[in-house]
């Protein structure tokens, strides 16, 4: 029976996967703009690329003058990779490594002057690669070494999503004449089974974004990212239906010339987009109204590439909670979900699987 692991590679060897990303015009121009307005960082340097699939920041790196770049892929897809390298002239600069960043081993125990790698999944940690990355900065990164990007953080917003409602729930109240409103709550269940991957404009936003975390990647440990918690308070920016709340990220590379790479609602569209927890029940609130919920990302036990998400909302008798509260959750690393403090039907909790999710991205975008 092939692990949870075996499965995430196997699905990196999809070609179109690899569209998807390297059409992804934001995010591959965040990495080229990087690498080319501050060249110094990769001159004469010893790269290791992590997760590199078909090659491109191996290449990009190559190119701005890096001494070699190991370009490391645990997918099948790395055979491709080195044959792309080879074609484009840079196979004496680049040196494709087949197999787990966490077992192969550099030639000589060489330490890498720069660690570079896009491993960002849906809402950031969708897919667990971070956890790979340390594993590679730990292992390779020589101590004054750089890693790129820099700073990851994640932010969370109160969101209205009438075109959604209209789309996949009122749509069932006619039906070419017909009411097949008996519909509606499997629809909804189906819906609130996993996340909701899709753009969000920024008028649909009705606060403003919340940092749930910022992780300084030189530091950054695998324990920091098993259980996040976050216990946001918005002021509601005009009267409207909440249907849920929307999670994105942005990623920092810092240098001479930083760069960040935005994913939120009000930039350039992505193939991440917005991931959206939607509620069992819209929600009307009105301008100046303060609205606060409590978000927990949890590695999940068992498929360690997956995250539950969790939003509560607190019923209206429990709003206030005390700090001491709040931070002996946040000690207890195996969240429980305390049911006399929240209401019923203000707990969502989901887990999905990347290869439905970039597949219909994929189709979106076409």
């Amino acid at each position: 029976m092939a692990s949870h692991t075996d499965k995430y590679f196997k699905d990196y060897e999809d070609i179109l996967v690899h569209e998807l990303m390297l059409k992804d015009k934001p995010r591959v121009t965040a990495y080229k703009m990087f690498i080319e307005n501050n060249s110094d960082v990769f001159q004469n340097k010893i790269v290791v690329d992590v997760g590199a699939g078909t090659g491109i920041l191996s290449l990009l790196v190559a190119k701005s003058g890096a001494k070699h770049v190991f370009a490391v892929e645990a997918s099948g897809v790395s055979t491709l990779c080195h044959e792309i390298v080879q074609r484009n002239g840079y196979g004496d600069i680049i040196t494709v490594i087949q197999g787990l960043v966490e077992d192969v081993m550099l030639p000589e125990n060489v330490k890498a002057d720069v660690l570079i790698s896009e491993w960002m999944g849906f809402y950031l940690l969708h897919e667990s690669m971070l956890d790979s990355v340390i594993s590679a900065r730990d292992r390779f990164l020589a101590r004054d070494g750089i890693i790129l990007p820099s700073v990851a953080n994640i932010y969370t917003c109160p969101v209205t999503m009438k075109d959604f409602q209209m789309s996949h729930i009122d749509y069932w109240k006619n039906v070419y004449g017909f009411d097949f409103s008996p519909a509606i709550s499997s629809v909804r269940a189906a819906r609130l089974s996993q996340p909701q991957i899709m753009s969000i404009r920024p008028s649909d936003c009705l606060a403003e974004p919340y940092l749930v975390i910022s992780l300084d990647l030189n530091f950054v440990s695998k324990e920091d990212i098993k259980n996040i918690y976050a216990t946001p308070k918005f002021m509601i920016t005009k009267n409207a239906l909440l249907h849920g709340f929307a999670v994105w990220f942005d990623v920092e590379f810092e240098g001479t010339n930083s760069v960040v790479l935005k994913t939120g609602p009000d930039s350039e569209t992505t193939h991440w987009c917005q991931t959206v927890i939607v509620l069992p029940e819209a929600l009307l609130v009105s301008k100046c109204e303060n609205v606060e919920c409590q978000l927990v990302l949890s590695q999940d036990h068992e498929n360690f590439r997956r995250y539950n998400i969790s939003i509560e909302m607190p019923c209206e008798e429990e709003e206030e909670e005390t700090e001491h509260d709040i931070k002996n959750m946040k000690d207890n690393k195996d969240i429980v979900c305390a049911a006399d403090n929240f209401c019923d039907d203000g707990l969502v909790e989901y887990q999905h699987s990347i290869q439905d999710l970039i597949q219909e991205t994929l189709l979106r975008t076409k």
